[in-house]
């Protein structure tokens, strides 16, 4: 786990070649999981019929990686955040199927469209009833023009993808999705840059929408 954090680190400002990784076993599964993001406690109902896939690339500070996945859950535990040299921030698109996103008492169901962030830095758990494909954008708090403090106040709060903001960078998220192949050199960076600025402007307009959160 160390050499893949390691590994992590040093990825995060270069670009990567599209990586696609087809999970052999559940114990496969949660060692793609933990290098392709965080260490995380990963569960299935369902051990022998798991099946799971993720497409993945690094763009400079930004991993976009798609997940495709039958029913499991996973769980950013106390422990394993203790371990961790790292903050970063994650944001979901869900694609297909329905995920249910837990973090500060705070609990999102996400349906096709639907968008929700969270932080690498405190418990979260992730849960999956039955198949699901998901696009995941992980970057570093710091590489959001707002204050780390102000977004977690939106952790695991739902955006709806249907509607303002949320609906066009989810757009543009799916656009990422099904051009993962060509996501490369300058071009790739500038739209690694692109969409961690329109994350931050919608993330900003969802504040002004519920100011109570501030």
């Amino acid at each position: 786990m160390a050499a893949a954090a390691t590994a992590r680190a040093k990825s995060r400002h270069t670009t990567q070649e599209l990586t696609t990784s087809i999970a052999a076993s559940f114990d496969h599964w949660k060692h793609l999981v933990a290098a392709s993001f965080v260490p995380l406690a990963a569960r299935t109902r369902d051990v022998d019929g798991f099946r799971g896939r993720m497409r993945s690339r690094v763009l400079d500070r930004m991993s976009i990686v798609e997940v495709t996945a039958t029913s499991h859950e996973v769980h950013r535990t106390p422990a394993l955040i203790a371990r961790a040299h790292e903050r970063y921030f994650k944001l979901n698109l869900q694609l297909e199927g329905t995920g249910l996103l837990i973090q500060d008492n705070r609990e999102a169901v996400l349906r096709p469209g639907d968008l929700a962030i969270y932080d690498t830095s405190r418990p979260y758990t992730l849960a999956f009833e039955d198949s699901t494909r998901i696009m995941v954008l992980m970057f570093p708090c710091e590489a959001l023009s707002l204050p780390t403090d102000y977004v977690g106040q939106l952790a695991a709060v739902r955006m709806a993808g249907s509607e303002g903001l949320s609906g066009i960078v989810g757009q543009f998220i799916r656009q990422l999705s099904g051009n993962l192949d060509v996501l490369n050199g300058p071009s790739g960076s500038r739209l690694a840059a692109n969409a961690l600025d329109l994350v931050s402007t919608m993330l900003h307009a969802e504040m002004d929408i519920t100011p109570g959160r501030m």
